[in-house]
């Protein structure tokens, strides 16, 4: 099992390296939208937030979604420092974006105010599926991607490296959060 979480953060921040090294580099054809990103922010912060407070939380369970954050992280902060040393600062939210962060503010209200745990992370969850949805249907209409398809490929294999370990916490606990993330990450 150790293998498998040191795996899945190993691609993980191979991953942002990549994105972040092509991104910065002169005459890179990466040029993020930050709204995006504000939005990958929040969600995986709620994430692994909500999971972590829960009643059975660990390293290993979820090492997807932990390790898919800290990815978001670095990948944020890179984002934000371009933006800024490009004089590019600029934020817009679609509506289906502007619906993830309403969405957002209810799974907060639904955590401080229920005793259960899981139902402000499925909407959590669900806040990740319609930011894919936003991203999908931006990338439908795109005439080319900008982003190297290793990067995607990278994470991809950071999420299949997270199974086992998600599956071996649900088979000792019934822990059945890092299996939702993997579900709705791995698509």
């Amino acid at each position: 099992m150790e293998f498998c979480v040191y795996s899945t953060s190993f691609w993980y921040v191979l991953s942002a390296a990549i994105y972040i090294w092509v991104m910065l580099r002169k005459g890179s054809k990466i040029h993020p939208v930050l709204g995006t990103w504000v939005l990958m922010f929040v969600m995986f912060s709620m994430s692994s937030w909500v999971y972590w407070h829960g009643a059975k939380h660990s390293l290993a369970g979820n090492i997807g979604n932990l390790a898919g954050a800290f990815n978001v992280y670095m990948i944020f902060a890179a984002v934000l420092w371009k933006n800024v040393r490009d004089n590019t600062l600029h934020i817009a939210f679609d509506d289906t974006q502007k619906i993830c962060f309403g969405i957002s503010a209810l799974v907060v209200i639904v955590w401080l105010f229920t005793p259960y745990d899981g139902l402000a992370y499925v909407l959590t969850q669900s806040v990740g599926v319609l930011a894919i949805y936003a991203t999908w249907k931006k990338l439908r209409k795109a005439t080319q991607t900008s982003e190297p398809i290793s990067l995607w490929i990278i994470v991809l294999v950071a999420c299949f490296s997270a199974i086992y370990p998600a599956w071996a916490k649900w088979e000792a606990e019934r822990d059945w959060k890092g299996l939702l993330y993997l579900a709705r990450g791995i698509p």
